[in-house]
C-alpha cells in the first residue's frame, strides 16, 4: 500500500507546472512621499550612505514597489519607482501605501542633488565630506 501512495504522490508532484511570471505586470509607480532616515557608515569605503523611506500609493493590495532606479546626470540623481502588479492574486481594491528604503551611496565626497519622479518640487541636497 505504501508504494502506491508514494507513486501517486510522486506523479502529482511531477505533473505540477512551475509558476511563471505570466501573472506579473511591471509598471511605473509614482513616488508620493520621501522621508530621510539618516546616515550610516558603509563597509570598506568609510563614506556614509544616506537612507530615505520612499512611499508609493497603489489602487489595490496586489501592487508593490519592485525596485528604485536612479539616473545620474553629473551630481544630480533622479530616482524613479518601478511597480509590480500580481494579476493572479485576490486583491482588495483600496488605496494601499507601500514603502521601501532607498540607499544613496555616493561615489566620492561632494555635494549631490536627489530628485524624485512624482515629486517635481522636491530636491534633497546631500553633502559628503
Amino acid at each position: 500500500m505504501k508504494p502506491v501512495i508514494f507513486l501517486t504522490a510522486l506523479a502529482l508532484l511531477l505533473s505540477c507546472k512551475k509558476e511563471t511570471d505570466t501573472c506579473k505586470t511591471w509598471m511605473e509607480a509614482q513616488i508620493d512621499e520621501v522621508a530621510p532616515l539618516g546616515r550610516s557608515q558603509t563597509g570598506g569605503t568609510g563614506r556614509p550612505e544616506v537612507r530615505f523611506k520612499v512611499s508609493c500609493w497603489f489602487s489595490n493590495s496586489c501592487s508593490n514597489i519592485h525596485r528604485l532606479v536612479e539616473k545620474r546626470n553629473g551630481n544630480t540623481y533622479t530616482i524613479r519607482a518601478e511597480g509590480i502588479y500580481d494579476q493572479c492574486a485576490f486583491c482588495a481594491t483600496m488605496l494601499t501605501p507601500v514603502s521601501t528604503t532607498y540607499v544613496f551611496n555616493p561615489p566620492a565626497a561632494g555635494t549631490y542633488y536627489l530628485k524624485w519622479e512624482g515629486l517635481p518640487e522636491r530636491t534633497d541636497t546631500v553633502r559628503i565630506h
